[in-house]
């Protein structure tokens, strides 16, 4: 667990006077003390769930057994180390550059329509219709009106 028990009884504190300040205007001081003393309780747990869980998140390796496996033969600090690296393909991409420089661009976009079989797009045309006479506006309105 990171921190000491100060925090708990801190935040506990806290939890107890905003509490006890807000319930004394519109209570007894005996329910304003009781209500203080159960935000106490309650400020005082939570302060102990966070330190626990942030103690879990920032030492994952605390519970260890110090080598003592279920398995036989694995070692405790296997996957703790990862070296991460990438293949040297400098070459081939001087190559792939080399390649797509030489030839003229456009012998390469025929080329290239040739053998996808390029189409453009027909979409259908757009038609609009009539616009409405004024008659038939407002039969349509005296219609709508009716019902």
């Amino acid at each position: 667990m990171s921190g000491s028990i100060r925090w708990n009884f801190g935040l506990g504190v806290l939890g107890f006077f905003i509490t006890f300040l807000a319930s004394l205007s519109s209570n007894l001081m005996t329910t304003s003390l009781v209500r203080g003393a159960i935000a106490f309780v309650i400020w005082f747990g939570l302060a102990f769930a966070i330190r626990w869980v942030v103690g879990e998140l920032t030492q994952p390796n605390r519970h260890a057994d110090g080598g003592t496996n279920v398995f036989e033969g694995i070692e405790s600090d296997r996957g703790s180390n990862v070296d991460i690296t990438t293949p040297d393909e400098t070459e081939s991409l001087h190559n792939l550059l080399k390649d797509n420089s030489v030839a003229d661009p456009a012998e390469k976009s025929e080329a290239n329509e040739q053998q996808t079989g390029f189409e453009p797009l027909a979409p259908p045309k757009l038609v609009s219709k009539t616009p409405l006479k004024d008659e038939q506006l407002a039969q349509a309105v005296r219609y709508m009106k009716d019902k």
